[in-house]
């Protein structure tokens, strides 16, 4: 009976999986922290659609005064220094789900070597089990024609 086949770097291959996986977990966090991000500028910008409207509103219902304009303007300017620092977070952000991104892109390089190298394996193993068999089956064959030949039955 032929014996097992066995891949002898199975655990290297089974960490490395592991380390795929984590990896993944890594891009998947790192894409939610963009897209809260982005969000987060979303939310920016909305607001300062929000507080133009309202101004054009005012001044189109002549309910806008000159001592409301110093408020709008520092409420402006609150707005897009926040808008700044959200882009910079967002931009951060990017760049760390880029990051997980090629992390993935070699842990699965990485894992992906070992799995060809685990099916070239057993392919040559399979191999080895035909020509074993077949060495087999004309080992009897070849008796079974001596014994008839020879007249032993």
């Amino acid at each position: 009976m032929p014996k097992k086949f066995k891949f002898r770097l199975e655990v290297i291959l089974t960490h490395r999986k592991k380390i795929e996986d984590e990896k993944a977990g890594e891009l998947g966090r790192a894409t939610q922290e963009r897209l809260q991000a982005e969000a987060a500028v979303q939310a920016v910008l909305d607001q300062q659609q929000a507080v133009l409207a309202r101004k054009a509103e005012l001044q189109a219902s002549g309910q806008f005064y000159a001592a409301d304009l110093e408020g709008y303007v520092r409420y402006m300017q609150s707005l897009q220094a926040k808008e700044a620092e959200r882009r910079r977070t967002l931009e951060k952000a990017r760049e760390g789900e880029e990051k997980a991104r090629q992390e993935l892109v070699i842990a699965r390089q990485e894992r992906e070597i070992l799995d060809r190298l685990k099916q070239n394996q057993h392919t040559a193993y399979l191999k080895e089990l035909d020509a074993a068999e077949m060495k087999l089956i004309d080992e009897l064959a070849t008796e079974a024609y001596a014994r008839k030949a020879m007249g032993i039955e």
